[in-house]
């Protein structure tokens, strides 16, 4: 070895070592523990897969640069001792690399879009040709193949897909961001009607693929009735999108991305998930405009009045910036962006000791805004602490008090049912 290798072989030990010191700074879960029990992982599996990944996530912080550049990347991680191609059917084409290659080598063969690396735990590769590397895509067929995956943009953005969450690394710091689909049992239980298959179509295509690309946008979802019972709601009708779209057809996420990126105004989507206008500008009472103070921006705020006006709806707003938030009868549900997942209203503590838990939901109504909402408390037994929630739609002071260590404040649906029941 002569000196220049040493040196290359000292930096990438320095650069590990800062690597995984960062990483675990920042909460980055390289195996977390759903993937660690789906897999049936043992220590020793787990220590070459971690081992793995860390070198992965290496490689596309710390490319080899080529003519100027450092080029993307991508990397299919395996919890298996070897590549079996079956596992492959109908999500990627698997290629075969010959197995005299070098690592270095076989790295230079994928670009992260629409090849990726396949790494096993016997270090076996292959090459997987997929149609997209698009965010959602990789969200969707991860899980189906069992992999974790590793990804750097022409940007020089760094993804780690990992079971659960993605974690980005982008303008020198690491943000985390929960798969958006696994998000929607809850929010459709809160709020007692709608199809979870369309509910996490269109978390995924809010979050990982409008907010993605950065492309701000408004979706209306109705939970009842029909998208022309919505007509006199809004201020400017709006149009067709000239094609037959339904967000649970995954090959349609692209054509309505397309649309959205080149028209103002929002989109109405129906109960079963199709694309029924776009280009609505939807319209808010003098009441909203008179309860609901300005949020964000125009965008934000106009959803959150709509949703105020409008109570058979649930409306996603994804910013420019990021960020997707779930508006219903003018409060936030759901907020997901850089720091994970925000559920409504959420006031909560942390007893060190607790005995007995109970929970108990009381309806009440708002004296201000007049909106019919219900607060469910937990408690735990010796808990005596007394507590008091703000309204989550007006700001209205000490709307419910309590004795307990979580409330949270949900809006009650006209259709029956108590909060968190769904009925079909």
């Amino acid at each position: 070895m002569n000196s220049s290798d040493a040196e290359e072989v000292l930096l990438v030990g320095r650069r590990l070592k800062r690597l995984r010191e960062e990483l675990s700074d920042e909460g980055v879960q390289l195996i977390e523990s759903a993937f660690w029990d789906d897999a049936k992982l043992d220590d020793a599996k787990a220590v070459t897969l971690e081992r793995n990944l860390l070198d992965e996530v290496m490689h596309a912080r710390y490319p080899p640069v080529h003519e100027g550049r450092r080029p993307s990347y991508g990397a299919l991680l395996l919890p298996t001792l070897h590549i079996e191609a079956d596992a492959f059917d109908g999500i990627a084409e698997l290629v075969e690399i010959d197995g005299n290659v070098s690592l270095s080598r076989a790295r230079s063969l994928s670009n992260g879009r629409t090849s990726f690396l396949v790494r096993s735990l016997d270090q076996s590769l292959a090459l997987a040709e997929i149609s997209s590397g698009e965010e959602i895509t990789l969200v969707e067929r991860l899980p189906k193949l069992g992999a974790l995956a590793v990804q750097r943009l022409a940007n020089g953005s760094v993804k780690f897909f990992a079971r659960t969450h993605l974690y980005v690394w982008e303008n020198d710091e690491w943000s985390v961001k929960p798969y958006a689909h696994l998000e929607i049992s809850d929010l459709v239980d809160l709020v007692q009607r709608g199809s979870t298959k369309v509910g996490g179509a269109l978390l995924d295509i809010s979050l990982h693929l409008l907010s993605a690309r950065h492309i701000g946008a408004t979706l209306v979802w109705l939970l009842d009735g029909q998208s022309s019972d919505l007509v006199e709601r809004f201020s400017r009708q709006g149009e067709s999108p000239g094609a037959e779209l339904n967000v649970v057809h995954f090959s349609h996420a692209e054509i309505l991305a397309t649309v959205l990126a080149s028209v103002d105004g929002a989109c109405v989507i129906e109960q079963d998930g199709t694309v029924a206008i776009v280009e609505v500008h939807l319209g808010n009472s003098a009441r909203s405009m008179e309860v609901i103070s300005p949020e964000h921006g125009t965008r934000h705020t106009s959803a959150k009045r709509f949703s105020f006006d409008e109570n058979r709806v649930l409306v996603f707003v994804v910013s420019q910036d990021g960020p997707v938030t779930v508006f219903s009868d003018g409060m936030s549900l759901l907020e997901l962006g850089g720091i994970g997942a925000f559920r409504a209203s959420v006031v909560a503590h942390n007893p060190s000791q607790a005995a007995e838990v109970s929970c108990e939901l009381t309806e009440l109504t708002c004296s201000r805004c007049m909106k019919a909402l219900a607060c469910e408390v937990t408690t735990f037994e010796g808990w005596n602490e007394v507590e008091s929630v703000s309204c989550p739609i007006c700001g209205e002071p000490n709307l419910a008090t309590y004795v307990g260590v979580d409330a949270r404040v949900i809006p009650v649906k006209p259709w029956g049912g108590p909060p968190g029941y769904r009925g079909d």
